[in-house]
């Protein structure tokens, strides 16, 4: 049995290692934990958003949308970020538990702003004192 040490790093690894060593991890991390759960399907997102040709996503009303790949990077929303020289970034909040979102995506040749919550529950609050 083994897990990450922490999310970040473990968000890292599925980063630069892909899927298939975030299928490794949820294959040797039995657990029943929601919170567990989430954090594992939260890191295998981020890895496909950024490897995969495309990636295929169930939004609010229930209907599939086809996202392009883009590309990750971590942000601090307190600072702010440079992406100006990328046409579609994923970014990726620094804080473990950033309120009302796990995701933003910005497409700037569609001009597209998309918060993304990462959630494997069949329901989701949608916060709004976090914007």
């Amino acid at each position: 049995y083994y897990a990450p040490i922490s999310k970040f790093v473990a968000t890292q690894l599925a980063l630069k290692l892909g899927e298939s060593f975030v299928h490794e991890v949820m294959t040797s991390v039995v657990t029943n934990n929601p919170s567990m759960k989430g954090f594992l399907f939260e890191m295998l997102f981020f890895a496909r958003v950024g490897r995969m040709a495309e990636l295929i996503v169930t939004n609010k009303s229930g209907h599939e949308e086809t996202w392009e790949p883009s590309t990750v990077i971590d942000f601090n929303p307190k600072e702010g970020c440079n992406i100006t020289l990328q046409p579609r970034v994923c970014l990726k909040p620094t804080k473990w538990n950033q309120g009302g979102y796990d995701a933003v995506i910005v497409d700037k040749d569609k001009r597209l702003v998309r918060f993304v919550q990462v959630t494997i529950g069949e329901k989701h609050e949608l916060k709004l004192q976090h914007f």
